[in-house]
Order: structure tokens, then sequence, then C-alpha cells
């Protein structure tokens, strides 16, 4: 008899059904997800290993236990609860995330997916639920918000480019700095923003380095919106999957406008201090040779009679030795090496004093305007030399103004604080006198501009001016501890600016009276000191006329030597500061341990007398070169007789 071929089927498929079942459990026992199985009350029926891993029990610890007992938390509230157990038994899937204690009390946040378990009839008697571990996903999801605020929130301009250099973002900084918004730069190409000063080479070489997998930096100048140019300190990576393939680019661009600024200002300060020491030791050599001049004819002419022939050729040599020791003079103020005698003087008054001849230098066609502050504008200066600067910068604007316009001159006291004197090379913070003298005339390229303050530019016709105005205004200002600055358009003027530390030292008082002196009687004997042969002789000469004995010396050194032998004989010395070997200063501190009342005449064309302390305070005891005969032996006989008469308190 034939079997039964329905009985058969029904066994294999029982017999398959059977093998898939045990092939099921053993899938969900090796499975890594955390996987168990409850009946309609919550009460573990099953657990695999990785459910055990993860929450820290065996499963005879976890079996017959009702689940939320086990790894409820309790960080979330008991409606939450109540909410999955209503879902769950309605027949619902129940999927998210939510929070489970370890046995050791430690949270678990996992990824749930729970879902009803059925029987014939519908009706729910229990679930099965799939759990995985995702605190690692959230401290990586935390940590890419804090790269993406960290991204966001910089100062440089962050891009990130595709492999076709195509922009796919850009942060706020790169909105902010550009004009640019994120909707129009993304899809836009790297080089959508070049600006010409850059050549085709240039990007060139950028892409190659890119392309042959490299990171590239340097220098770039990109283009604002506005159509700025903006110089960027660039650098763009290049970003790897993990098979160390190129996926794209990320590029960090820093502004460096200011830091370019103030290296151009401190490039422009150093060649003007280097300018300014050649200059000073310019005019100290021009200053001997022009002592020697001037000295020279005013001997002749001392030996003429009124109707000589030469007489007149001699007198044009002076006057020209003389505009020449003006020259020097404006040359060593450049360089800061000018003997000054600055004071503590009110800035607005000597603007007051001074108003009447600048509105008279202008002409009437011209207004010169002042807006002074309210109080007392103390700053420590040379009042000379601050007119000379005021007047320079007034005749300056009249000059642009062609003859027409308004010059307008305001003062105020400002504080100043670390960010407002980083354009200043050497202020501190604190308080200064702000002096602007300002102009509507036809102004100056930026060009012209850079190059306002050194000595002999000028833009000025031949014979028009010398070109040392605005750097004796340099060097005056710079010598007071102060800053000059400008600012000029084309067409619309310039301004200039003066900042100058106050002072607390109370205003200059008028000196008091002195009687009259009366001259030395030349029956002295000097030691004289001087590097210089032609000036060493022509003192000499110029001494000995005057009746003094002199024993005269090459430097500090040989002084020392001849004042050895002689030193009961000598009565003053006359002595140059910068000598080789050995300065004056420094041989007079040799002879003043010896002999402390010995007077001493220092000649200096170079010195500043600020800047040695030995100096300090002795100023009735320089002369200035260069000088004539009866400069020098004026200041000979004061010298003898301010030690013979003291000045009267």
């Amino acid at each position: 008899m034939p079997a039964d071929t329905t009985d058969l089927g029904g066994a294999a498929a029982a017999l398959a059904n059977g093998h898939e079942l045990a092939a099921l459990r053993k899938a969900v026992h090796a499975s890594g997800e955390a996987i168990f199985l409850t009946d309609r009350d919550g009460t573990f029926t099953y657990v695999n290993p990785a459910f055990c891993a993860l929450y820290g029990w065996q499963p005879d610890e976890l079996i017959g236990k009702a689940t939320p007992r086990v790894i409820k938390s309790g960080v979330l509230p008991p409606e939450a609860y109540e909410h999955f157990w209503r879902a769950i038994t309605s027949g619902e899937i129940v999927a998210g995330e939510i929070v489970n204690r370890h046995r050791d009390g430690a949270l678990r946040i996992v990824a749930s997916s729970a879902n009803p378990i059925a029987d014939d009839d519908g009706e729910v008697v229990g679930f099965f639920a799939i759990q995985t571990d995702v605190a690692e996903r959230h401290r990586a999801d935390q940590e890419r918000a804090r790269l993406a605020a960290v991204v966001e929130q910089s100062t440089d301009a962050v891009v990130i480019f595709d492999t076709n250099l195509a922009i796919v973002y850009v942060n706020e900084a790169f909105e902010r700095s550009t004009g640019f918004s994120r909707e129009e730069a993304v899809g836009l190409s790297m080089w959508a923003f070049r600006t010409a000063d850059q050549d085709a080479s240039f990007y060139d070489d950028v892409i190659a380095t890119l392309e042959s997998g490299a990171d590239w930096s340097g220098r770039m100048t990109n283009r604002s919106r506005a159509g700025e140019t903006l110089p960027r300190q660039v650098t763009i990576r290049v970003l790897r999957d993990d098979h160390g393939k190129p996926h794209s680019y990320i590029s960090t661009a820093r502004d460096v406008s200011r830091e370019e600024a103030l290296q151009a200002q401190l490039t422009q300060a150093q060649k003007m201090e280097a300018v300014g020491q050649l200059a000073g030791g310019v005019a100290h050599d021009f200053n001997n040779i022009l002592s020697i001049v001037l000295s020279c004819a005013d001997l002749v002419l001392d030996d003429l009679t009124e109707q000589s022939t030469i007489r007149d050729d001699l007198l044009i040599i002076r006057d020209a030795a003389r505009r020449g020791a003006s020259v020097t003079r404006q040359l060593l103020t450049f360089s800061r090496h000018h003997v000054s005698a600055p004071v503590a003087l009110d800035v607005d008054d000597l603007i007051g004093v001074l108003l009447d001849l600048l509105q008279k230098s202008v002409g009437e066609a011209i207004t010169v305007a002042t807006a002074l502050g309210a109080a007392p504008l103390l700053v420590k200066a040379d009042p000379g030399n601050l007119e000379q600067v005021l007047l320079n910068l007034v005749l300056n604007a009249r000059d642009a103004m062609a003859g027409e316009g308004e010059v307008r001159i305001k003062t105020a006291k400002v504080d100043l604080g670390v960010d407002d004197i980083r354009p200043h090379q050497g202020l501190s913070p604190g308080p200064h006198v702000r002096i602007v003298v300002a102009d509507n005339g036809c102004g100056m390229t930026r060009e012209v501009a850079d190059r306002a303050f050194e000595p002999f530019f000028t833009t000025k016709p031949q014979g028009k001016g010398t070109g040392l105005g605005l750097a004796i205004a340099y060097g005056v200002v710079k010598g007071a501890g102060g800053d000059i600055s400008l600012r000029s358009d084309p067409g619309v003027g310039t301004r200039f600016e003066i900042l100058l530390p106050t002072t607390d030292d109370d205003l200059e008082a008028a000196p008091p009276s002195k009687r009259e002196r009366t001259a030395g009687d030349g029956a002295r004997t000097v030691l004289l000191v001087e590097d210089e042969d032609g000036v060493r002789a022509l003192a000499t000469r110029i001494l000995e006329r005057a009746g003094y004995t002199v024993h005269a010396a090459r430097d500090g050194v040989e002084g020392l030597e001849v004042y050895a032998r002689e030193a009961a004989a000598i009565d003053l010395v006359v002595t140059d500061v910068v000598m080789p070997r050995l300065s004056g200063p420094a041989m007079a501190d040799s002879l003043w341990v010896g002999r402390p009342d010995l007077p001493v005449l220092f000649m200096s064309g170079y010195a500043d007398m600020g800047g040695d302390p030995r100096l300090q305070g002795a100023t009735q005891h320089v002369l200035a070169k260069p000088f004539v005969g009866a400069t020098l032996t004026g200041a000979v006989a004061k010298l003898i007789d301010d030690q013979q008469r003291p000045d009267e308190p």
C-alpha cells in the first residue's frame, strides 16, 4: 500500500521547522545585540549572552525576575513605563532610546525595539526586545557637536571642499570676513575668491601640492563680496577616508591684515631710525666743518678793514655756512640728537599763543580753526620744537589747499589702552594728549603718504621745500616719547595725529633773574680736548687770541695724560663729547675724582644731552656745534664766571 504523501509532507515540514527553530535559537544566542523575551507581565523568560554582558547579570539571576525591577534606571519618569506597557500590550512595536541601569549602578543608553508576541487568537502573551548600546555613538555625536561648535565659533575662516575643489561648507567667520553667505558660497570653486595679486601659476602650484596628497600652507589673498583684498595665512589639509583615500579638503584662513600693518609700521620705524642715525652722523661731521668755516670767516673778518675788497665775499661765505648750520640743526632734530630743553607745558596755551602766527602764515583765504580741550593738557616737550612741528603741519596744509580752505587744530586728553597703542610704535598705555591737524586739501596717494616722513622726500617743485618738515616733526614727537601718524585721501584732505604722554610735572616757571656777569679776564689755562684736527687747531687759535693758555689733546686718553703733567696750571677743561678711545664725559669723570670742582665745558654737534646722566642738569656747560669764535670765548668766560659767582637763589 503506498505511503500517505500528505503525512510525509507534514513530517518533512515539521522536521524543517525544527531545524529552523534550532538555527534561530543559535542565531539569537550568538547575536551581538542584546536580546531578551518576557511574558505578558514583563518577567524575563529568556536572555542571550550579549544581554547579560550589557548589564552584568547571569541568566539564572534574571530568568523569572521582573524586567523593570532589574534594569530600570529611574531616569525616566513612571509615566514613560506606563506608556510603554500600554503600547506593548495593545500590540504596538515600541522603539526608541532609553536609559537602563547596569548591575554596578552605571547607566546604559540603549536603542531598544520591543515587539509584542501574540498567540493564535491575537492576544499578547509577552514581548521580545533587541537592544544596542549607543553610548559610544552618543559620545561620538557629542564630540562631533563640540568640534562643530569650535569650527563655527572659530575666528579663522573655515571652508570644506570636495575633491573637485567645490565648497561644501563655510563657517560664520568666513561669512563675516568675506561678506558671502553660506548659500552664496556653497558650490563655488576654491578659486572664486582669488585676486589679481597672485597669478595663475600660484594657484597651479597649490593644486599640484594638493593632488600630490600633501597639505599646503602659505599666504593667499582673497576677494571679499565688496571687492576688498583680504590678506590671509591659509592652510589647506587633505582629509582621507579609512583607506587613506582623499575625500575632501579643509581650509583654515587667518586674517593677517593687522599683523602686516604692524610689520609695515615696524619696518618704517626701523628705516626711519636708520636714516636718523645716518643723518645724525652726517650732521655731526658737518658741524665740525661748519665750525671751522664760520670761525675762520669771523677771524679773517676781524682782521679786515671795512674797505677790504674781499670782505663781501667772506660775508657771503659766513651766511652760507650759517644756512648750512640751520640744515644740520634740522637733521639733528629729525634724528633726535638735537640738544633740546623739554619742560612741562600746556598744549592749549602753546597753541593759543601760536595761533596768530599760524593764521598769518597761511594767509587770509585760509582759516585756522581750533577746538581745544577744556582741562589743562600738560606734556613734557621742548616748546620751540613743538611750535616748529605745528608750524610745519599748518604750512603743509596751506600748500595742499592751493590758497583757500580750512585748517582744523583739535586737542583732547585720551586714555590709551593696550589695543589703542598697537598701531603706535613706542607708546605705553595710559593718559596722552592728542593733537590733530587736519585740512580739506588735495590729499595724498597711499604711496606718497607712506614716504611722507622720510627726510628730503617732497612732492613740491625744486626750490620750494627741503623735504625736512615732516621728518623734523617725526623726530621731535618721537624724541618727546610720542608718536605721529597721518591719514590721507586724494581729493578729500589729510589728517595728522600727534600723541604725547601727559606729565605730572608742574608748569615751568620763569627762571629767576641773575646778576650781570662779567667776562673772565682770559688769564687762565685751558685743557682743550677735540678729536677733529681742524676744530682743535681753530679752537686753540681762538682761545689763545682771547688771552688763554691752551694745552691741546686729541682724545680723552691723551687729555688725561696732558692733565697729569699740567694739573697744577689747568683752570678749566673744554672737551668734545663723542671721541674715540675715551669720550669727553668719561674723561671728565676721571678728572672729577681728584678735583670735583674742576669746571668742564662740553662741546657737541651730535650727542643727545638727555641721554648721558653725566650731562644731566649741566646744559649751561654745553656748547652746541657749529660755533663761532665769540660763542666759544663767551661760553668759556661764562663758565669761569659761574664758578666765581654762583646764581642768586
